[in-house]
């Protein structure tokens, strides 16, 4: 029996809470179909960085949150159908025309990262978008929803 793919993506991210240290700095995580709709500029060089081991997700993910390592900052993109990461380190920028006050007051109080996970996850083409606080606080927006909420992993 496969596991649906929110399923792997909680998964995914509690996996992550569970190995990480105390350098973590939290990440984000676009899941998408198709990024274009979605506004975003990389904070580094456009390729993949070869001492990165992309074949292992988690490993990867682990390694790039770390505040030693010059990529945690930004979102990381995976696409759906490969479950592969194409893209580390990017600024987004989802419109603030996205938001309707029907769900609004579900997200606030937040801070940037949450209400930018928030506002992306209603674009076309991405499909789930999950974020670890630094305190390991997971979330998981779709839709402009917030489907998963684990406190404290």
């Amino acid at each position: 029996m496969t596991r649906s793919l929110e399923s792997q993506i909680s998964d995914a991210l509690i996996e992550i809470c569970h190995n990480s240290n105390k350098e973590f700095t939290g990440l984000g995580i676009i899941f998408y179909k198709s990024l274009n709709n979605l506004p975003y500029l990389t904070l580094h060089e456009k390729k993949l960085p070869s001492e990165l081991c992309f074949s292992d997700l988690i490993k990867t993910l682990l390694k790039i949150s770390d505040y030693s390592s010059p990529y945690h900052d930004g979102f990381h993109f995976i696409d759906v159908q490969t479950m592969e990461i194409t893209h580390i380190s990017q600024y987004i920028s989802p419109s603030v025309e996205l938001i309707n006050d029907l769900g609004l007051e579900a997200i606030i109080p937040c801070g940037a990262r949450e209400m930018t996970a928030f506002l992306t996850s209603k674009i076309n083409g991405i499909l789930y978008v999950g974020l670890i606080s630094s305190d390991k606080i997971i979330k998981i927006f779709k839709n402009g929803i917030d489907i998963y909420k684990q406190v404290k992993v």
